[in-house]
């Protein structure tokens, strides 16, 4: 195992807390300022954005056909 400075066990220490904190904001369903701020920080607010050529299928139009009983 490693031996780590005081100094930088404590940055591990906080870069960990700091984590733990935006994800609990993140994921919280309260509208408060902070989870308002970590959603726009990460962009969680935004819809998701799937441009991927493949999962397309364009060659499927709508189902106008009905299927027999």
């Amino acid at each position: 195992m490693t031996r780590r400075s005081g100094l930088a066990h404590a940055r591990v220490e906080m870069r960990a807390k700091v984590k733990i904190w935006m994800s609990g904001a993140l994921f919280s369903q309260q509208d408060t300022w902070l989870s308002r701020r970590v959603k726009k920080f990460l962009g969680a607010d935004r819809p998701a954005e799937n441009n991927d050529p493949e999962l397309r299928h364009d060659d499927y139009g709508p189902r106008t056909e009905r299927l027999s009983d």
